[in-house]
């Protein structure tokens, strides 16, 4: 096994390992682009600014002091104090609707939630306390299943996004893949309540227009 580095944005790496067969036929100026678009400098120097910071605390960090998120809550008063839960999220943004449910669920809970995310996000060595790795291939495909299974029998609250990828703009309406059902499975077999959650927001063009040329 090798050590895990410091995580970095780069996306001129994962063009690289994503589309190996086109990455030669990329123009430098559309990889700096992408770059300039996602802010990858900028992301890099909060992630270093916050590097001491871990688990629900660097989620707390990132919305209250570096974002500088307001985010309005309805229907708070529907989620319990006390139980075991299964949050379930449109997933319209990608990064930020993750950070921002785990911050709040996170703060709510005393740190007691378990975030069910693609296990390449496990490079973020401050969240390792709070992910819990989803990998349905490979080698790593009982480690993941057992470590799910761990998380559901735990008293953390679950938060999983089952459509697994970011909404996609679908006939001109921004919606999420299809759900997968294993959270409901996974729910029923641990006696957890399903709490829903919505989130109003929505990516730029830019995105819904990239998304649909990798396609």
């Amino acid at each position: 096994m090798s050590e895990k580095t410091d995580f970095k944005l780069d996306i001129d790496g994962v063009l690289q390992a994503k589309a190996k067969k086109h990455y030669k036929k990329i123009p430098k100026f559309v990889v700096n682009y992408l770059k300039r678009t996602i802010h990858q400098d900028e992301l890099n120097a909060i992630i270093e600014r916050n590097r001491d910071k871990q688990g629900v605390d660097f989620m707390l960090a990132l919305v209250d002091k570096e974002f500088k998120v307001n985010l309005k809550i309805h229907g708070e008063e529907n989620i319990p104090a006390e139980g075991k839960f299964v949050f379930a999220s449109n997933h319209p943004l990608g990064g930020l609707d993750g950070i921002c449910l785990s911050a709040y669920l996170g703060e709510k809970y005393k740190g007691k939630i378990k975030y069910l995310v693609n296990d390449v996000l496990l490079n973020i060595r401050n969240l390792e306390s709070i992910f819990v790795p989803v990998n349905k291939y490979g080698s790593q495909a009982k480690l993941s299943a057992a470590a799910i299974n761990e998380a559901y029998t735990s008293d953390n609250q679950i938060i999983t996004f089952p459509a697994g990828l970011c909404s996609r703009k679908q006939n001109g309406r921004i919606k999420d893949l299809e759900w997968m059902k294993n959270f409901v499975v996974k729910a029923i077999e641990h006696k957890r309540d399903i709490i829903p959650v919505h989130f109003d927001a929505k990516n730029s063009d830019f995105f819904y227009n990239f998304a649909n040329i990798r396609k």
